[in-house]
């Protein structure tokens, strides 16, 4: 039997519903789609966040600046909650001189990026999401 497996569908593809709506058995990853013969899968985008910040913690840093995606992604959402959560656990505040937003495109984070390195912003470590793979990417120094 065929089928079809979605990754990273961007909201309001016209696919989506014609998958959902289809007989073929779709898995969407990271994209919610549900119908007779359709399901999905998502990641744990806060625990995930919350372990990357945990393992930054235990390098000795204190002052991690983040490039995140938007707030009403639900990854986005989710991964900016697991960062707080780790850094709430350690007591460490959270400064939001260290945040910079993205629109989640190549683009959008290179000028986040940028302006953070602009601002002269104290950081030893930085946590940048990617919406493309879903995946949180962090480089201390």
């Amino acid at each position: 039997m065929a089928g079809t497996i979605m990754v990273a569908c961007p909201p309001g593809d016209v696919r989506i519903q014609a998958l959902i709506e289809s007989k073929l058995p779709t898995v969407f990853i990271d994209a919610i789609g549900t119908g007779p013969h359709a399901t999905y899968v998502t990641s744990d985008n806060a625990d995930g966040a919350r372990q990357i910040t945990e393992h930054l913690l235990d390098l000795g840093h204190r002052r991690i600046a983040r490039v995140t995606g938007t707030e009403t992604d639900p990854s986005g959402h989710d991964r900016l909650a697991g960062i707080r959560q780790a850094l709430a656990a350690r007591g460490v505040p959270e400064d939001p001189a260290l945040a910079r937003r993205s629109d989640w495109s190549t683009d959008g984070a290179y000028r986040a990026t940028l302006d953070l390195l602009e601002a002269r912003a104290d950081f030893t470590a930085v946590i940048a999401e990617s919406a493309a793979d879903k995946i949180l990417f962090w480089r201390s120094f």
